[in-house]
């Protein structure tokens, strides 16, 4: 897109006057004598070597170098790509590759170079305009490319016609020397003049749509203080050499904007302007090399005065390097750049990409992951990949990721994933489990292997991979990309986990007590109780304590104890028994014993003390709620039968007493009483109806203890020892819930308008008169009041997910977090528990917070899991039964929303359904331990919300009655309960700034008929309070809480104290580092939570002679362990260093070979040496020009493929060599061998000639070799001529070049004289 650029303001720089002396001065020496500073500058022209006269000799106009004209300047419309990829294309590398290259060889180079960076999805080309030796453009000062035409005008021509930007390095200071470019050694008018020569000259021949300058920093030389003397002074030398650069681009970046106002200006810039240590605007980062302070060029400053309208940043370090991190180099110059309206772009280092012995490159995505990164800074533009030749090699794929990535084509939150495994959570435990369980995420694009082989993960990089665990020792190496995880796990056999019950077990005779055994999955199981032997069988209940990620299964069965007697009998103890592939284990149980026979009635009176007290049935003995037996209210009247009855279960001990109304309560629960309760007497019943509940007040003679049962039909109170009730209510006309009130003997009914149409209850004594207030179903969601509690959170993360960071809690809190607002929009009034903070939230504080707010419906969001991957669906808990529609409901919700596995609606034993005050429903989503599943609840929350919001309302729809009718109806004695007073949970309070609390006002009496109350802050400005008494601290200070009764006026108050927030959390960016001797690193401290305080942290390190720290950055002085803390408030952090011996980098790297000829399909070897020997790492690349003609293996050897040449290089670390490899065709090989004669005879002294013919007659090589078994005897030579030495038979062989060979027999015999 294009962007017009802001006219600028003068800046009226100190130095600028100085700098026009100097020059003046330096010119007018020049004009003066016959010294000619531009000598060096400019190369020869059509006068001959250094005899180039300046175009402008006035000093005016050579110091006049304002970026602005005095005169008005036209908006400008630049040529931008909306979000920049380029590829550099570089002369000498890509293009001009060899000396006196024919034109039509440039024009091919040039063509494949831009059909290749399109090829890599650029949309920009930045093109080198020179090399050391020769410019690629015509200069006026510089030699040029021995080539009959432009090569840079043919590929400016050739990007655009491709639809590509065209950028340009320029660089500022070359200058000829007589035999190559070099830099120009010092500031003077020379310079000046020469950049306005030739610069000024290219600019007249060619358009690109920007300019990167380079090259025009000053590090300070030897002669840098002469070459300022010699300028003639004027300014003090630190102006001198901070100045220069600053001119150089006044200067540069003027010509542009005067010539080619279209052209953008820019710099290319190194990574560090300044540290922080130099500078206090500066960056954390080591890099040894300071723009500011070795290069004296304020790029900062240029920026900041609008002298460029872009910067290139050579971001050179990966993500992890330890002195200039890719993401710290490019956020510093991102929001420089953003501050300024400057554009900026990052350099990526494209030659380092998979190497492992460049730091985090080792890695085929750190490309790709530099590139996501960049998108997050709003001051950058995109990238620039320096290295065409690098982009094409596609090292490891790191490319081919990349251009998926800019297809779009990968998911960048899986492409920044590194292996992360969130089960086990130790790399070395003991552990009684018989499998262990790998859970974690990985990048999908890279493989994953455990042990060497590579296992299956999803498209999302997820895995879960169990192992069968051994006795002993077992060690898994887990690797994925440049990460490797060595897991040590020590299997001890142990069949069971627990039993219950244990310790002693005090009963009543005719009981059934549950024994249950956490064990062995396919182990068998029994309990021998008094001689009686008990088959435990798997039980698939579950409740707040069940582990899912264990491989422990639950086993249970039923004893019943013998009838009582006259006297305690003693069963002594349980014996559990195990038994697992050929393993045998016993296990001790409780000890039982059976209390003496005890006759009803022989119990002593009790009241119960408990708010709500929880009962169970008498005929069985364990600690497991039934929601078939509801509470008894504080004040309820009964009696005990026999004696206490104890139940231990692992560490918990669990203590009784029976009660004679057939209901077993906790001993804590009640206590004695001096009243008997008897001939109980219902007086009177009243039924009152507001908008929101409706109560029932029953005027009794004695507070009685009951007994509750449900249908869908309505819900009846079954009285204990009652004598007489009051009359009926036949039809209720004044209720929205209930049509009537009828009593059958000693029980109430109280019948539903609606089938199950009611959603919760309260039941409380106050004196005689029992209040049981039902919450009014709501009309619908607006006007409805939920609880919505995410499960899990803060220090219990819940079920492990795979992805680091994304466990149960989160996805628990990214679902009810988008119900509620979904709700609440919908207009309910939502309670969300807060599960945000660093504490585990319990679940008697949930419920609590619950019932403050006096909701009609509770929903807790969870997720699932299991020890099998496979496992899916998803399902919802209730207790009650008037909750289970609600639970159906919420269940269909969950399958529609998933569109998975329905696991149905069930009863459950959650704490946070146990409770009658209101409609619960414990939700299980979906299970995080199936891949699948696991990206919907990341992905999907909102439509799981949506859903749930919907189940919500149908719900609702299908309890409320429509029937609207309020008011009090009565039958018999009823009195109304006026308010006496009122209470809150707390009278003080401590919070932090931004944290929230709750009060809880009590009532007196508690079932006062008006339970209305208003709520009030002192100072909202401190605490704010909701009419639900919901706290936020909102500022450090104090505030008074007041609530206020609507009957009688009555308050209470609680005085709130905000304090300043504390520290809960430091963190480190490593915990873990090894450094070399000398090396320099910044760890990084982050302070939590965000909105603390003071967030100063101290730095100290264990062993300051090995690691040196000040302020996170880290010095390694001597080989040694040190142990770096990072202290902020109370809390620290920790990371461990090792320091190791300073590496040793390659030096020269050399090859057996610089040539090497091979025929197709053959091979050859090739041995590389790398010097010095003591170098750290010798591991070496090798990589081949062309891998259709040749390519080489890790060791050296290289395979022909087809006719043609390459070159194969061998690189190590900065160092390579190079070997070219000529390849020709295949050879023909011989097929047989023949010679003429077969046998011979000679005598000695006597030669002849052997003719041995290679077939085929098109053979490569038809060579033959020639020998004698016997030389002594005869001998051959190398053409076939054999002579005869000595009596005698020898064996003449001829050999063709594959090894087929023919022989001949030869005699020799001796001539005797005579014959």
């Amino acid at each position: 897109m294009s962007k017009f650029r802001k006219n600028n303001t003068k800046k009226a720089l100190l130095f600028t006057l100085a700098f026009a002396v100097i020059i003046a001065g330096a010119l007018a020496v020049t004009l003066l004598t016959d010294w000619n500073p531009l000598g060096n500058l400019v190369g020869p022209t059509q006068e001959g070597p250094g005899k180039t006269e300046p175009e402008n000799p006035q000093p005016d106009n050579m110091v006049d170098v304002e970026p602005n004209d005095p005169e008005p300047e036209l908006p400008v419309t630049f040529n931008i790509p909306d979000r920049m990829r380029a590829v550099t294309i570089l002369p000498g590398e890509d293009y001009l590759t060899e000396k006196n290259e024919a034109a039509d060889s440039v024009k091919k180079e040039i063509d494949a170079a831009l059909d290749a960076a399109k090829d890599l999805g650029m949309n920009t080309v930045l093109v080198g305009t020179s090399t050391e030796d020769f410019a690629a453009y015509e200069s006026l000062t510089r030699p040029t490319a021995n080539a009959v035409f432009d090569p840079l005008d043919y590929l400016f021509a050739g990007a655009r016609s491709r639809g590509m930007y065209v950028y340009c390095f320029y660089d500022l200071k070359a200058t000829y020397d007589g035999a190559k470019l070099v830099t120009y050694p010092r500031f003077d008018t020379a310079l000046m003049n020469g950049i306005e020569k030739e610069l000024g000259a290219f600019l007249e021949k060619y358009s690109p749509d920007g300019l990167f300058f380079t090259n025009y920093d000053f590090p300070e030389s030897e002669t840098a203080f002469a070459d300022y003397m010699n300028c003639g002074g004027g300014m003090s030398y630190q102006d001198y050499l901070d100045g220069a650069s600053r001119q150089v681009v006044e200067l540069a970046s003027s010509l542009v904007r005067k010539k080619s106002p279209g052209v953008q200006v820019g710099l290319v810039t190194e990574p560090q302007w300044a540290t922080t240590k130099e500078n206090e605007a500066g960056q954390n980062t080591l890099d040894p090399y300071s723009m500011l302070t070795d290069g004296h060029c304020d790029a900062k400053a240029m920026i900041e005065d609008k002298l460029v309208d872009m910067i290139a940043v050579k971001a050179f370090g990966s993500l992890t390097d330890g002195k200039i991190p890719f993401e710290r180099i490019v956020k510093w110059w991102s929001e420089l750049a953003a501050e300024n309206e400057v554009r900026m772009y990052a350099i990526h280092a494209a030659d380092r990409m998979a190497n492992s012995s460049s730091t985090g490159w080792g890695s085929s995505d750190q490309m790709t992951k530099q590139a996501i990164t960049l998108e997050s800074y709003k001051g950058c533009g995109g990238s620039v990949f320096y290295g065409l030749a690098s982009m094409k090699a596609d090292p490891a794929g790191s490319v081919t990721l990349l251009k998926k990535y800019f297809r779009n084509e990968v998911n960048t939150d899986y492409i920044m994933t590194e292996l992360s495994i969130s089960v086990p959570a130790k790399l070395t435990y003991s552990t009684y489990e018989p499998t262990v369980l790998f859970r974690g995420a990985s990048d999908p694009t890279n493989p994953v292997t455990v042990n060497g082989t590579e296992i299956k993960t999803d498209a999302n990089g997820y895995f879960s991979q169990s192992y069968n665990l051994k006795p002993g020792l077992n060690t898994f190496t887990i690797v994925h990309k440049d990460k490797t995880l060595v897991y040590k796990i020590t299997r001890n056999v142990k069949i069971f986990q627990s039993v219950a019950p244990t310790g002693t077990l005090t009963v009543d005779g005719n009981t059934d007590i549950t024994l249950t055994a956490m064990a062995y999955e396919d182990a068998k199981i029994t309990a021998v109780v008094n001689g009686q032997t008990v088959t435990l069988t798997r039980d698939n209940s579950e409740d707040d304590n069940t582990d899912k990620d264990s491989f422990y299964v639950k086993y249970t069965g039923t004893y019943r104890t013998p009838a009582a007697s006259g006297s305690v009998k003693n069963l002594g103890n349980i014996t559990f028994k195990g038994s697992w592939e050929g393993i045998d284990e016993n296990e001790a149980g409780a000890s039982i014993k059976v209390n003496k026979i005890t006759e009803v009635g022989s119990g002593s009176p009790i009241v119960v003390t408990a708010s709500q007290a929880e009962t169970f049935p008498t005929s069985t003995l364990d600690d497991l709620s039934d929601g078939s037996y509801y509470p008894l209210p504080k004040g309820a009247l009964d009696y005990t039968v026999g004696d206490m009855i104890v139940f231990t279960s692992g560490s918990s001990t669990y203590r009784y007493y029976k009660l004679a109304s057939g209901l077993r309560v906790y001993a804590g629960d009640i206590s004695t009483s001096s009243q008997q309760v008897q001939d109980v007497v219902v007086n009177g019943m009243s039924i009152t109806a507001n908008a929101s509940t409706t109560t029932v007040a029953l005027n009794m003679s004695q507070p009685t203890s009951y007994s509750v049962s449900y249908s869908n039909g309505g819900i009846s109170f079954t009285f204990n020892y009652l004598k007489s009730a009051c009359g009926n209510i036949s039809s209720l006309t004044k209720n929205p819930i209930f049509s009537s009130a009828t009593w059958s003997g000693d029980t109430l009914t109280l019948r539903f308008r609606k089938t199950n149409g009611m959603c919760g209850y309260t039941a409380s004594y106050n004196g005689n008169t029992l209040s049981l207030q039902f919450n009014n179903p709501p009309s619908g969601i607006a006007g409805a009041r939920i609880v919505i509690d995410p499960g899990h959170g803060g220090t219990d993360v819940g079920a492990l997910g795979f992805y680091p960071g994304k466990h149960e809690d989160y996805v628990n809190r990214q679902i009810a977090t988008e119900l509620a607002a979904i709700l609440r929009n919908r207009g309910a009034s939502v309670l969300l528990i807060d599960t945000s903070g660093s504490a585990k939230v319990v679940l008697q504080t949930r419920v609590a917070q619950a019932s403050a707010f006096k909701p009609q419906i509770f929903l807790s969001v969870h997720s699932n899991s299991a020890t099998n991957s496979s496992a899916r669906g998803s399902e919802a808990y209730y207790f009650y039964d008037f909750s289970q529609q609600f639970c159906s409901y919420i269940n269909s919700a969950l399958y529609n929303a998933m569109g998975n596995y329905n696991r149905g609606a069930k009863y459950g034993l959650y704490y946070v359904t146990r409770t009658t005050q209101y409609t619960s429903v414990l939700a299980e989503c979906g299970f995080m331990s199936n891949e699948s599943e696991y990206v919907q609840l990341l992905q999907n929350y909102s439509q799981i919300a949506s859903s749930l919001a919907n189940g919500i309302g149908n719900y609702i729809n299908s309890i409320y009655s429509g029937y609207t009718a309020t008011g009090t109806e009565t039958v018999g004695k009823v009195s109304q309960v006026p308010v006496k007073g009122v209470t809150l949970d707390k009278t003080t309070l401590e919070l932090t700034a931004g944290a929230t609390g709750q009060l809880i006002a009590k009532l007196n009496p508690e079932d006062a008929t008006d339970q209305s109350v208003t709520w009030s802050s002192s100072n909202n400005g401190v605490v704010t309070v909701d009419q639900n008494g919901s706290l936020k601290a909102v500022a450090a200070g104090t505030a008074t809480i007041t609530v206020k009764t609507t009957d009688g006026g009555y308050t209470a108050t609680c005085k709130v104290t905000a304090k300043p927030v504390a520290v809960t959390e430091v963190r480190l960016d490593q915990i873990s580092l090894t450094m070399k001797v000398g090396d320099m690193l910044v760890l990084n401290a982050t302070v939590l939570p965000e909105n603390v305080t003071d967030k100063t942290v101290t730095w100290s390190s264990s062993n300051p002679a090995a690691v040196k720290v000040e302020n996170g950055k880290l010095t390694a002085l001597a080989e040694g362990n040190a142990t770096i803390t990072a202290k902020c408030g109370e809390k620290s952090a920790f990371c461990t260093v090792t320091v190791q011996k300073a590496e040793v980098l390659a030096e020269s790297v050399t090859l057996d070979q610089t040539t090497m000829e091979l025929t197709v399909n053959g091979t050859g070897k090739l041995t590389a040496t790398v010097k010095p020997d003591e170098t750290t790492v010798k591991t070496i690349q090798w990589s081949s020009s062309d891998e259709t003609v040749a390519t080489v293996g890790a060791d050296g050897t290289v395979t022909a493929l087809k006719e043609g040449s390459a070159v194969i290089t061998a690189k190590c670390g900065e160092k390579s060599a190079e070997c070219t490899v000529t390849v020709k065709a295949e050879a023909v090989m011989p097929t047989s061998i023949t010679m003429e004669p077969t046998t011979l005879s000679l005598t000695v002294g006597q030669t002849r000639v052997l003719n041995a013919t290679v077939l085929p007659e098109n053979a490569t090589n038809k060579s033959v070799t020639w020998s004698s078994n016997a030389p002594d005897i005869v001998e051959v030579t190398t053409d076939g001529a054999v002579t005869a030495k000595a009596a005698g038979t020898a064996t003449v062989t001829a050999s063709a070049a594959n090894g087929l060979a023919v022989t001949c027999i030869v005699t020799v015999t001796v001539t005797v004289a005579g014959e």
